[in-house]
């Protein structure tokens, strides 16, 4: 008897666990299908963003035409210009790269952002 108890219990609890992952791995991939998509779209506007604002750079820059500057003014300007031509090239994929493997934790759900 004892056993049979047991026995009632242990299907009882596995015929709910089956049931909850059922319903719960659907709500998973939606949930997923969604940030994945959110992460596109994202990573989309960023990479816009970044050309506008190297372009907008690009063109300030050119405003100041070389031979009207000094030499000091324009070896600053030069400078100006490695700086952040090195920044864009050094910094920018580092964050996309960490942006990337966050949303990946996000999505696997090992985030230290999810709750």
């Amino acid at each position: 008897n004892a056993m049979q108890a047991w026995q009632t219990i242990l299907i009882a609890l596995g015929g709910n666990a089956a049931v909850l992952a059922a319903r719960a791995y659907p709500a998973k991939l939606f949930v997923g299908h969604k940030l994945s998509r959110d992460v596109s779209s994202f990573q989309a506007e960023l990479k816009a963003t970044s050309a506008a604002a190297i372009e907008r750079l690009k063109s300030d820059l050119q405003h100041w035409k070389d031979w009207e500057l000094q030499d000091h003014t324009r070896e600053d300007k030069n400078k100006a210009w490695n700086k952040g031509w090195e920044a864009m090239r050094n910094e920018v994929p580092a964050v996309r790269h960490a942006l990337e493997n966050e949303f990946r934790a996000i999505l696997n759900g090992t985030s230290s952002l999810v709750g």
